[in-house]
C-alpha cells in the first residue's frame, strides 16, 4: 500500500509511506517540491514513485476573506510547465521534470519501467477543468514517456478530442507492469458528464471498444475485475456504478472487459441513487 500526505504553499512537501498487507510500516521519505503542487494520484512501479505536478497556482486571498471558494481559487497558468516527479523508491535524490505544455491532472491510468524509460499514462486537462459540466477543456488520455537516463520527458495525446477520458484503470496484475489495455469512463460531447465505458488498446493507440449508456444515464468510475485463473490481460469484468436521471436511482453494471459494446452481461438495480462520479474498489470474498 502507498500513500502519501502534503503540505503545500509556495513549496510542497510531500510524505511518501508504503505499509505491508497487514498496514505495517515499511519505508518512509518526506521530499520537497518548489511551488504549489496538488497531487491527487500517483504511479507506483518496480523502483520509483511518480508525481505530476499540474500547471496551477493558488489564489488565497479570496478564498481567505470568504469571496471564492477554494476550487475556484486554484487557477490554471499556461505559464507555469507542468511537471514529473520521479521518487526512487529506495530512498536516493528524486528529480523532477518539466513538460513542455502545460496540463491540469487529476488521475493517472497506470506507470511502468521499460528499459531506461520510464511509462506515464495519465488523464489531462489543457487548461483547468470546470464545474460546469459542458463548458471546459476535455480531459485527455496522454503517455507521458521519461528518459531515466538524460532526464528529458515526451508526451503525447493517445485518445484525441473525440473522447473526454477520465478515472482510467487497468488490471490489478498489471499494476506497476506493461500493459495493453486501459479502461475508463467517457463523455462523447464535452468534459462531462460521463456517459460511456471505454476500452484503449494502447498497442493500437487508440478506443476499440465502448459501451454508451441510454440518454440521461451517467457513468461513474470504472472497476476492471480479472477472471479467476486468466490468461489474456482483458479476461474478466467492468464493473460499473450508473445514476439514472430520470428515475433518480442508480444501478451496477457488470460487463464482459472482451466486449463492452455487446452491453451490460448483468445490472444490479438499487432502490436509491448514490453520489455521482464516486471512486470504488472492488475486494474479493467479502
Amino acid at each position: 500500500c502507498a500513500l502519501w500526505f502534503m503540505n503545500t504553499g509556495s513549496k510542497t512537501e510531500v510524505t511518501l509511506s508504503e505499509l505491508d498487507h497487514n498496514l505495517k510500516p515499511l519505508s518512509k521519505q518526506v521530499v520537497d517540491f518548489d511551488g504549489f503542487g496538488l497531487f491527487h494520484d500517483q504511479g507506483v512501479t518496480e523502483s520509483y514513485r511518480v508525481l505530476f505536478q499540474s500547471s496551477i497556482r493558488f489564489d488565497a486571498l479570496p478564498f481567505l476573506v470568504g469571496t471564492q471558494s477554494l476550487i475556484d481559487s486554484l487557477v490554471f497558468d499556461e505559464k507555469l510547465p507542468s511537471q514529473v516527479h520521479v521518487v526512487p523508491r529506495d530512498g536516493s535524490e528524486p528529480f523532477s521534470i518539466a513538460i513542455p505544455e502545460p496540463g491540469y491532472c487529476f488521475h493517472i491510468a497506470g506507470a511502468y519501467e521499460s528499459g531506461d524509460e520510464l511509462v506515464l499514462d495519465a488523464n489531462m486537462f489543457r487548461g483547468r477543468p470546470s464545474m460546469n459540466f459542458y463548458d471546459g477543456p476535455r480531459d485527455l488520455l496522454n503517455r507521458i514517456r521519461v528518459d531515466l537516463k538524460t532526464k528529458s520527458v515526451v508526451s503525447q495525446t493517445i485518445v484525441a478530442e473525440e473522447f473526454g477520458m477520465d478515472f482510467c484503470c487497468v488490471g490489478t496484475k498489471q499494476l506497476g507492469e506493461p500493459y495493453r489495455y486501459i479502461f475508463s469512463s467517457g463523455s462523447g460531447n464535452a468534459n462531462n458528464p460521463n456517459n460511456s465505458y471505454l476500452k484503449v488498446d494502447m498497442d493500437a493507440g487508440y478506443v476499440t471498444d465502448a459501451w454508451f449508456a441510454p440518454k440521461n444515464h451517467f457513468v461513474s468510475e470504472a472497476l476492471f475485475v480479472e477472471r479467476p485463473g486468466r490468461v489474456e490481460e482483458d479476461d474478466g469484468w467492468l464493473l460499473g456504478m450508473v445514476y439514472d436521471g430520470n428515475s433518480k436511482k442508480s444501478y451496477v453494471t457488470v460487463h464482459d472487459a472482451k466486449n463492452l459494446g455487446q452491453g451490460p452481461v448483468a445490472k444490479l438495480n438499487l432502490r436509491h441513487h448514490v453520489p455521482y462520479n464516486i471512486h470504488g474498489c472492488f475486494v474479493p470474498n467479502m
